[in-house]
């Protein structure tokens, strides 16, 4: 389970998903390689931070109705607070898309609470 919701108030800023995938458990570093001129490579390990990750929402059977309130939020609001059970996020909206009635939701995570 997973929740969101909006920086500021709003009546609608909150909601519950119970389908989630969270980047997070997956770590994935920031190292790029590139090709030396005497054909060897160089390769940079800058690490790993928490915003290298994503959260991905998923609403199955969305309503209409939901559908118009989370169209709403999403255009209002650019910042969201995600409350996991890895822990708690500063996130961003990336994209939203509807898919045979089920809201597919990608957020970045800026940062860690």
């Amino acid at each position: 389970m997973i929740a969101i919701s909006t920086k500021d108030f709003s009546v609608d800023g909150n909601f519950i998903f119970n389908d989630h995938t969270l980047g997070y458990r997956d770590i994935t570093k920031r190292v790029t390689r590139t090709k030396t001129l005497d054909q060897n490579v160089y390769i940079d390990d800058s690490g790993f931070a928490v915003g290298d990750n994503d959260i991905i929402v998923y609403e199955r059977n969305v309503t209409q109705a939901k559908l118009d309130i989370l169209n709403e939020v999403f255009a209002i609001n650019s910042k969201f607070t995600a409350i996991t059970d890895l822990g708690n996020y500063t996130v961003v909206l990336k994209s939203m898309a509807i898919a045979d009635g089920t809201a597919t939701i990608q957020f970045y995570i800026e940062s860690e609470l």
